[in-house]
């Protein structure tokens, strides 16, 4: 993607909230595989991750996954589920 002058997100929200002309960055490898594993990424929409809601800087209580509220096929998937099972690999061993 650094190759290919793909903008980071970070770039890229700044270009698309306040019109700063996107400038070369570096992609992080630990982007890329904070988005692999996002499953907004597969086309779910995921709520009810964290406990409680976040007020005043108090911080809040991450629930376990089966606590989560999980909805499939909410709009077009960016990535399938082989290539998140993919990048998951090396963390399950």
């Amino acid at each position: 993607m650094n190759n290919e002058g793909i903008i980071t997100p970070y770039h890229h929200r700044r270009w698309y909230l306040y019109g700063t002309p996107p400038k070369p960055a570096r992609w992080n490898p630990e982007t890329v595989i904070a988005i692999l594993r996002n499953r907004t990424y597969l086309g779910e929409t995921v709520q009810g991750i964290y406990d409680g809601v976040r007020f005043g800087g108090t911080p809040t209580k991450r629930k376990p996954k089966e606590e989560w509220y999980i909805t499939p096929g909410t709009h077009e998937p960016l990535i399938d589920l082989e290539t998140m099972y993919c990048s998951l690999k090396p963390s399950l061993n």
